[in-house]
């Protein structure tokens, strides 16, 4: 009968343990609060000053207190662990991949359209106060989406898509665009990893936790800065 069917399958499915690590994923997975679950924060994106937003996670995290929540982002790390009274972990990284690197000139930055859409001012306001005036490598954004949003700024090159292995390919420097609200960026980790150059804001340098990693800031314009970390650092990524 389909009765004794529904309580085999509820009893087959309590045994499982569900991991999630996308946004949207994990607000569905959240309200089947009675399963148990391991959540992955990688970052609250383009929704994480949404104050509406922050309280309906806030409140499916006290739903599923017994289960286990893991965040990237430092500061929100804090935010949620604070408010939400329930056990949070903070997983700063997932691991770093060695790429090799160019001899060029100027800045890579790797993004996405949707995402440069968002922190295309970044790049801008660290470019127009440095000196002298820096070139931009993006990677993974046609030229046509580049010229859209950093369009004020000429000294740039849209790469476009490129294999994983060559994201670095450019140059030997990486700049962090600030303005997504990612949990720590792959890409910042693989940077790191790779012995570049790097470029982060003092704003995600504190967000990101870095501090807390053994990293030092070391400004060099506005509210921007280089990263310097000993290999024991890297090794906390």
């Amino acid at each position: 009968p389909f009765s004794f069917i529904l309580k085999i399958s509820k009893a087959y499915l309590k045994s499982w343990i569900i991991l999630s690590s996308n946004l949207k994923t994990n607000l569905i997975i959240l309200s089947l609060y009675k399963l148990k679950k391991v959540i992955i924060f990688n970052g609250l994106g383009r929704y994480r000053k949404v104050r509406f937003f922050r309280k309906i996670l806030l409140l499916l995290l006290k739903l599923n207190r017994k289960h286990t929540h893991i965040f990237q982002n430092y500061s929100d790390f804090r935010f949620f662990s604070r408010f939400s009274k329930t056990e949070i972990s903070w997983v700063p990284g997932s691991g770093g991949t060695f790429r090799q690197s160019g001899k060029n000139n100027g800045f890579i930055v790797v993004t996405r359209s949707d995402k440069l859409k968002l922190v295309s001012s970044s790049i801008i306001e660290f470019a127009l106060i440095s000196s002298p005036k820096p070139k931009f490598f993006i990677v993974g954004c046609p030229e046509d989406t580049t010229k859209k949003y950093l369009g004020s700024y000429k000294k740039f090159d849209a790469i476009g898509y490129v294999p994983q292995s060559d994201i670095f390919k450019s140059s030997n420097c990486f700049f962090q665009p600030s303005g997504y609200g990612e949990g720590v960026p792959h890409t910042l980790v693989d940077a790191i990893v790779s012995g570049l150059k790097v470029v982060v804001s003092k704003k995600d340098f504190v967000s990101f936790g870095l501090y807390k990693l053994g990293f030092k800031f070391i400004q060099c314009c506005g509210s921007w800065g280089y990263l310097d970390g000993c290999y024991k650092s890297k090794l906390t990524l």
